[in-house]
C-alpha cells in the first residue's frame, strides 16, 4: 500500500515534471515565434530592399534613356567642326544656347539691389530738384553723374524706409539650373585655347571651331583687297583731330551742350576687333550632314564666316553714332523703303496686282564691303544737302562737316586680328553704327539708276528693298524681267545682284506670298511665315535664369509675328501649333503657354497689328528701377511700393511723381558672356 505520504511526494514530483516540459516547451515556442517572426521580417526586408533596387534600376534606367535623349537633341543644336569629339556634358550645355544664362550668385545680390536703389533715389532727388516732368529725352543724352543734396521731408522719409524694407528681403534657396556635370564643362570650355565657341551666322546653332581653322578663315579674308596690314596707328592723333572738329563744330553752333558732352565722352578709345560668325548655310549640304550625324569631322574643314568688325569703345564710335542720327530720316524717305516685315506686308496688301504677275526675289552681295569710299561719301552728300534738315530735333552740322566725319569714319577702320592691325580700305564695316544707312542711301542710287536703264520700267508695280534684299512685282513677261538683272550684275564694278523669279510663291524676309484662296476672290497676294530650312527653333530654354516677363514675351512676340504674317487662319493654327511643340521641347510649360497665347488672341486682331502705338514725345518720363533678375530674390516691386502712398500726400511731390517707379531687368552674364570674346 502506498502511504499518503509517499503519494503526495509522488503527486510533487510528477507536478514538477509537468511543470518543467510546460516550460521548456513554452520556451521552445517563445523561441520558435521570435526566430520564425525574425525570419519573416528578413523576408520582407529582403522583399522590400529588392523591390526598392527595382524601382530604382527603372529610375536609373529612365533617367539614362532621359539623358541620352536629350544628349540626341543636343546633338542637333551644337555643330562640332572639330576632329575632336565633345563630351556628353558639353554637348547638353552647349545646346542650351548662348543666351542662357546659369543661376546667378546670391553672395552680393542684395548688396547690388541695395546700389542700384540708390541710383534710383537719385534719379528721384533729381527730378525733384530740376522738377523734370515734362521734358523730352535727348538723342544723346548721357549720365551727368550729379548726386543732388538729400532733403528733409516726405521724399527722403520714401526713400529710407524703403531701403529697410529692400534690406529685409530673405534670399530664397533656388536650385541651380546646371548640374555639376554641366557645370564643369562649363569650366573646362572657359579655359579650353585651342577651340573657338561661335554663334552661326543666320540661326542660334552653337559652332565649335578649331582655332587654327578659325584664324586660317580670318587670314583669308584679311589678304584680300578690301584690307592691308599696317604697322602702327596712332590713336592719339586721331582722337586730337575729332576733338578739334568737335569743338570747331560747338564754337559754330552746330552742338548743343547734351550732344557735345557726349561726342566729348571719350577717354581711353581702342581700335577695333575682328571676329567672325559661321556661315553653315554655305557648307557642302552631304558635308553638313555628315558633321550634324557623326557630330565632329575627321578632316580639316574651313567653315565660310561673316567679318564683323567691333568698333565698341573705338575713337569713332561716338561720331559714328552722331552722323547716323543724321542719316536715318533720310533713308526713310525712299520711295523702296521697308521699315519691317509689318510695313512690307502693309504696303503690298494694298496693291491689286494682276492674275499673272511675277514676283522677284533679289539679294546684293556683300553691299557693305563692295563700295568704295568715294561713292559713298557722294551718295551721302547729295541725299543730306536735299534734306529738310528742320525735321531734326538737335542741330545739324553742315554738309561739308558731316562728310568730314564720314570720311574720318570711313578712312580710320583700324582693327586687330590676331595681335595684327589692318586698316579697310573698301567698304564700310560691318558693326559700326552708321555703315547700315550710308549703304541704303547708296544703294537707293544704284537700284535708281539700273531701274532707269531698264526699257519695261512701266511694268513694274512694287518695288521695296530692305538693307540688301529686295522685292519687286511685274506685270510683264519672264523674260524680260531677266534684263534688269543683266544690266545690274554690269552696271557696278563690285556689286553683283542674284535673284528668283516665280509666278506662284516667293520668299521674303521671314514672309511667303503666293497666290492662294484671298488673291483668288480678292486680287491681295496671301501671306505665311516663312521658316528657314536651317532654323533649328531653338528658343531659350525656360530654366535659364531670365526674368519671367522674357519668356512671357517670347510667347507673345513669336504668336504676333505668325498672326501678322499669315492672312489664312488653318496656316496660322499648323503654324502656332508646330510653335507650341517647339517650346515644350525646350521646357516651357503648357499652361502657360495656352495662357499667353490665349491673351494674344483675345486682345490682338490682324487688322491692328500693322499700326504701331505712337509714343507722345512729351509724356511723362516714368522712374525706372534697373537691376538684375535673381531668382532668389522677390517681392521688389512690392516693397517699392508700400511706402510710395506718404509721397502723394505732400501737393508738390504728388505733381512731380504722378506715376509709380517701374522695374527694368538687365541680365547677368550668359554662355555667350562666358564662352566666346571678339580677342582670341
Amino acid at each position: 500500500m502506498i502511504t499518503s505520504g509517499l503519494f503526495n511526494n509522488y503527486i510533487q514530483d510528477l507536478y514538477a515534471c509537468a511543470s518543467g516540459i510546460f516550460y521548456h516547451v513554452r520556451r521552445f515556442a517563445h523561441i520558435f515565434t521570435y526566430t520564425a517572426n525574425r525570419m519573416a521580417r528578413r523576408f520582407d526586408r529582403n522583399i522590400k530592399r529588392r523591390k526598392r533596387s527595382i524601382r530604382a534600376m527603372k529610375y536609373k534606367a529612365r533617367k539614362n534613356r532621359k539623358f541620352y535623349s536629350n544628349v540626341l537633341y543636343a546633338r542637333e543644336h551644337v555643330f562640332n567642326l572639330t576632329k575632336n569629339k565633345l563630351t556628353d556634358s558639353e554637348y547638353l550645355l552647349l545646346a542650351k544656347e548662348l543666351k542662357f544664362i546659369p543661376t546667378p550668385s546670391t553672395k552680393v545680390a542684395k548688396n547690388d539691389l541695395l546700389k542700384d536703389f540708390e541710383e534710383l533715389a537719385r534719379k528721384m532727388r533729381c527730378k525733384f530738384n530740376f522738377k523734370t516732368n515734362n521734358d523730352e529725352i535727348h538723342p544723346f543724352y548721357t549720365k551727368s553723374g550729379y548726386e543732388p543734396p538729400k532733403m528733409i521731408g516726405a521724399l527722403e522719409t520714401y526713400i529710407d524706409k524703403t531701403k529697410l524694407e529692400l534690406s529685409s528681403i530673405q534670399i530664397k534657396k533656388c536650385s541651380d539650373n546646371l548640374s555639376q556635370l554641366e557645370r564643369r564643362a562649363l569650366n573646362q570650355l572657359r579655359y579650353r585655347h585651342d577651340i573657338v565657341i561661335k554663334k552661326a551666322d543666320k540661326n542660334n546653332i552653337c559652332v565649335v571651331m578649331n582655332k587654327h581653322d578659325y584664324i586660317k578663315e580670318g587670314d583669308r579674308q584679311l589678304n584680300t583687297k578690301y584690307y592691308e596690314i599696317i604697322d602702327d596707328f596712332d590713336l592719339s592723333v586721331l582722337q586730337r583731330n575729332i576733338e578739334n572738329k568737335i569743338n570747331e563744330l560747338k564754337a559754330n553752333g552746330y552742338l548743343d551742350k547734351v550732344t557735345y558732352r557726349f561726342l566729348m565722352d571719350i577717354t581711353y578709345p581702342r581700335i577695333g576687333r575682328l571676329y567672325l560668325l559661321p556661315r553653315l548655310h554655305k557648307l557642302d549640304q552631304t558635308m553638313f550632314d555628315l558633321i550634324k550625324e557623326q557630330g565632329h569631322y575627321n578632316q580639316e574643314i574651313i567653315c565660310p564666316a561673316r567679318p564683323i568688325i567691333s568698333q565698341c569703345g573705338s575713337a569713332t564710335e561716338r561720331i559714328s553714332q552722331y552722323v547716323d542720327y543724321f542719316l536715318i530720316p533720310i533713308v526713310k524717305t525712299q520711295s523702296t523703303y521697308i521699315r519691317d516685315s509689318s510695313d512690307f506686308i502693309m504696303k503690298v496688301e494694298k496693291l491689286r496686282p494682276q492674275a499673272e504677275c511675277i514676283m522677284v526675289s533679289y539679294d546684293v552681295t556683300s553691299p557693305y564691303t563692295n563700295m568704295q569710299f568715294n561713292e559713298l561719301l557722294t551718295a551721302v552728300s547729295e541725299a543730306y544737302s536735299k534734306f529738310n534738315k528742320g525735321e531734326f530735333k538737335i542741330p545739324s552740322p553742315p554738309t561739308e562737316d558731316l562728310l568730314w566725319l564720314l570720311q574720318t569714319i570711313l578712312e580710320n577702320n583700324v582693327f586687330e586680328f590676331i595681335s595684327k592691325k589692318y586698316k579697310q580700305i573698301i567698304g564700310c564695316a560691318m558693326g559700326s553704327k552708321c555703315s547700315p544707312e550710308m549703304c541704303d542711301i547708296r544703294m537707293y542710287e544704284v537700284t535708281s539708276e539700273i531701274l532707269n536703264k531698264f526699257p519695261f520700267q512701266h511694268n513694274i508695280v512694287y518695288h521695296g528693298r530692305y538693307r540688301d534684299d529686295g522685292f519687286i512685282i511685274y506685270h510683264g513677261e519672264m523674260d524680260e524681267i531677266h534684263q534688269v538683272f543683266q544690266i545690274a550684275n554690269s552696271h557696278h564694278p563690285l556689286l553683283k545682284f542674284t535673284y528668283e523669279i516665280s509666278d506662284k510663291e516667293m520668299n521674303f524676309l521671314d514672309i511667303t506670298l503666293f497666290k492662294g484662296e484671298r488673291f483668288e476672290l480678292e486680287g491681295i497676294l496671301d501671306v505665311k511665315t516663312f521658316i528657314k530650312p536651317t532654323n533649328t527653333f531653338q528658343y531659350l530654354e525656360r530654366n535659364s535664369a531670365h526674368s519671367p516677363s522674357v519668356f512671357k514675351g517670347i510667347i507673345k512676340g513669336e504668336i504676333i509675328r505668325h498672326l501678322r504674317n499669315t492672312s489664312d487662319s488653318n496656316i496660322f493654327h499648323n503654324a502656332i501649333e508646330k510653335f507650341k511643340f517647339s517650346l515644350l521641347k525646350r521646357g516651357y510649360n503648357e499652361n502657360e503657354i495656352n495662357s499667353s497665347m490665349n491673351n494674344v488672341l483675345e486682345n490682338y486682331k490682324r487688322d491692328h497689328l500693322n499700326q504701331k502705338k505712337k509714343v507722345n514725345s512729351n509724356s511723362d518720363i516714368s522712374l525706372v528701377m534697373v537691376t538684375k533678375y535673381n531668382p532668389a530674390i522677390s517681392n521688389i516691386k512690392k516693397k517699392l511700393l508700400k511706402y510710395w502712398h506718404t509721397l502723394s500726400r505732400e501737393p508738390e511731390l504728388k505733381d512731380i511723381f504722378k506715376d509709380k517707379p517701374i522695374i527694368a531687368y538687365k541680365k547677368h552674364r550668359s554662355l555667350g558672356d562666358l564662352l566666346t570674346s571678339s580677342k582670341l
